[in-house]
C-alpha cells in the first residue's frame, strides 16, 4: 500500500510489487490522491492476487479503508468458510480485522521479521529468480529495450525501444494520469534515478496548462526493462522515446489557455467554494492565464 520506493531501495525486485496506490519512482503511476483512480491493470492484477491468494501476510498497515484492503477481506472470508489459511497481520494498532485473523501479532516488523528469519535459518537477503536478459545497454544512460512496441510501450514480440536518458532527452509516458505527456531528462540522482520535468501538459478537465512539474524515475526500472518486464505481467514500460515537442507547441497550447471564456468558468468554479476574488485572480494567474484575460473575466 506504501509508495515511498523503501521495498525497492531495500532490493525488493519491482515485478514483484503491485504499488496499486502510485509510487515515487514509477512516472506512469505517481501517488494516486484520494479522489483519483487506480490503474485498471494494477487492479485487475490485485483482483488476481485476491483470487489466488492461500494466504495474506497484512504487515505494518492500519488497514484503514484503501483497495487494497479487499485482499485482507478475501482472504478472511475464504478462511471463515474453511478454504485458504487466512490472515496473519502484524502491527501495533488494532483494525477491524483483528476479529478475523488466523494469526494476529502486535509488535514491530523489525522484531517479528528478525525472530521469523531466525526460526527458518535464514541469512542474508534471499535468492530472487532471475529472468533472461532480453535488452542491451548501450552506454551509462542509454539502454535498448527489447520486446515493447516504440509507440506505446506494451509487450510486443520482436519491438525495441531505446531508451535514451542522458540529460537533455525526452520521454513520453505510457499510462497514468498523464498518460501522453512528453518530459525532459532533468536529473540523474547519485542513486541513479532520473529526473523527468513536464512543461507541456494540459489538465483535461479544465483545459488548461499546470505548472510545470517533475516525476521520477526509479533505477531499478532500466534492470526491469532490459528483463523484458513491465509494470505487471502483460503491461507496458512506463516510457518510450519521444520527440521533443514542436517549437511552436507552446504559443498553441497557450493560446487556448488565454481564452477569456475558460477563465470566466474556472474564476466561477473558484469562487464557487469559496475562494475571494483576489484568490481567485492570483490562482488562474498561477494556472497560465494572461493577466489581461483574469481582468476580463474577472470583470
Amino acid at each position: 500500500q506504501n509508495h515511498d520506493s523503501l521495498p525497492q531501495k531495500a532490493g525488493f525486485p519491482q515485478h514483484a510489487l503491485n504499488e496499486i496506490h502510485g509510487g515515487l519512482h514509477d512516472p506512469a503511476n505517481p501517488i494516486v490522491p484520494y479522489q483519483g483512480n487506480l490503474r485498471d491493470d494494477l487492479y485487475n492484477w490485485m483482483q488476481q492476487w485476491q483470487r489466488d491468494a492461500d494466504l495474506c501476510l497484512a504487515l505494518g498497515t492500519s488497514l484503514s479503508g484503501f483497495n487494497a484492503d479487499q485482499v485482507v477481506q478475501s482472504s478472511m472470508e475464504k478462511f471463515a468458510a474453511g478454504a485458504g489459511l487466512g490472515v496473519v497481520l502484524v502491527n501495533l494498532q488494532r483494525t477491524e480485522y483483528d476479529h478475523g485473523c488466523a494469526l494476529r501479532i502486535f509488535a514491530e516488523l523489525d522484531v517479528v521479521m528478525e525472530a521469523l528469519a531466525r526460526e527458518l535459518c535464514l541469512h542474508g537477503a534471499a535468492a530472487v529468480s532471475e529472468a533472461e536478459r532480453t535488452g542491451t545497454r548501450l552506454s551509462e544512460d542509454r539502454f535498448l529495450v527489447r520486446g515493447f512496441d516504440a509507440r506505446t510501450g506494451l509487450p510486443s514480440p520482436g519491438g525495441e525501444v531505446t531508451w535514451d536518458l542522458q540529460l537533455g532527452q525526452w520521454v513520453r509516458l505510457t499510462g497514468g494520469p498523464y498518460a501522453g505527456d512528453v518530459g525532459q531528462v532533468v536529473e540523474r540522482s547519485a542513486d541513479g534515478h532520473y529526473k523527468l520535468r513536464f512543461e507541456h501538459s494540459i489538465d483535461e478537465t479544465f483545459k488548461i496548462r499546470p505548472r510545470p512539474f517533475a516525476l521520477w524515475l526509479g533505477s531499478w526500472w532500466v534492470d526491469e526493462a532490459l528483463h523484458g518486464r513491465g509494470i505487471c505481467p502483460g503491461g507496458a514500460i512506463p516510457i518510450v522515446a519521444a520527440e521533443p515537442p514542436p517549437a511552436d507547441e507552446e504559443s498553441d497550447a497557450g493560446a487556448g489557455v488565454q481564452s477569456i471564456e475558460q477563465a470566466k468558468e474556472r474564476a466561477a468554479k473558484l469562487a464557487k467554494i469559496g475562494l475571494p476574488a483576489d484568490a481567485v485572480r492570483c490562482k488562474l494567474k498561477v494556472e497560465g492565464f494572461a493577466p489581461d484575460v483574469i481582468e476580463n473575466a474577472l470583470g
